[in-house]
């Protein structure tokens, strides 16, 4: 049987993102950008109304505390992740590469890494087993959205980890709209 795959649709919402259920209306998450930037936080949408989202409209409801953080350095390419108060790294592969590895809770070694040459999708990937565990779909010629997660048959937790590690890599190798907002700043 094939893993469930949970598709993840990011919005931009002026200086933040909101993320929403393959229905492409609930409410899943919130990225706040603080106004200091450098850094991006991922919090729990407590709306679950089912209203029809438009990119266009007021969110449904304030954010919940973060769940998690993604915090850039100025002058290097690691990004420092929390996640229900674990602290994990981010690390490009190689010099001359765009991949990012990281170990899980569980200690498993994961990569993000390219998936074909010029879509700028991602797939994060098992070291080990090479099992592809999630991908993203770079919405190339939108400026509402982002793109999509797939996330393969996970857990809630998981899907976090997938998220906020999937958006630290976009800002720091792909999107150069999310890596402006994140060098100049959001709002409180």
């Amino acid at each position: 049987m094939a893993p469930s795959i949970q598709i993840l649709h990011v919005h931009y919402r002026g200086k933040k993102l909101s993320i929403l259920d393959s229905d492409d209306s609930t409410p899943i998450y919130t990225v706040q950008i603080p106004s200091q930037g450098m850094k991006l936080s991922l919090s729990p949408s407590i709306s679950w109304t089912h209203k029809p989202y438009s990119p266009t409209s007021q969110e449904p409801s304030k954010p919940t505390k973060p769940i998690a953080t993604a915090t850039f350095a100025a002058l290097s390419t690691s990004v420092t992740v929390t996640i229900h108060s674990l602290q994990l790294t981010l690390q490009r592969e190689k010099t001359f590469n765009r991949s990012y590895i990281f170990t899980n809770a569980n200690g498993t070694a994961l990569r993000w890494e390219n998936d074909g040459m010029l879509s700028g999708d991602w797939k994060l990937v098992d070291v080990k087993s090479n099992a592809v565990q999630a991908r993203f779909r770079n919405k190339v010629f939108s400026s509402s959205e982002l793109g999509t997660f797939e996330v393969m048959g996970c857990e809630e937790e998981e899907r976090d980890l997938v998220v906020v590690s999937g958006l630290a890599v976009l800002v720091m190798v792909q999107s150069t709209v999310l890596a402006a907002l994140v060098l100049a700043g959001g709002e409180d």
